[in-house]
């Protein structure tokens, strides 16, 4: 399993509290891209997961970026 099996521990741990969104940046890079990479990410799951909690798992820059 990539990474030890460390984020999909992490996912099933978050879980438990709040809906999460597994992803990875597109290997730019270059900072402004990984801003709107992210950027796109958090409006995605603002729109499917409306008023919830929500833990971002991000791969590669940042291992993870937790918005609410």
């Amino acid at each position: 399993m990539e990474g030890g099996g460390r984020a999909k521990y992490l996912a099933d741990l978050a879980g438990e509290i709040a809906h999460v969104v597994r992803f990875n940046f597109n290997g730019s890079q270059i900072l402004t891209r990984q801003i709107e990479e992210l950027e796109n990410v958090v409006s995605y799951a603002k729109q499917r997961y409306v008023g919830s909690r929500i833990v971002l798992l991000g791969r590669e820059v940042w291992a993870a970026a937790l918005h609410s």
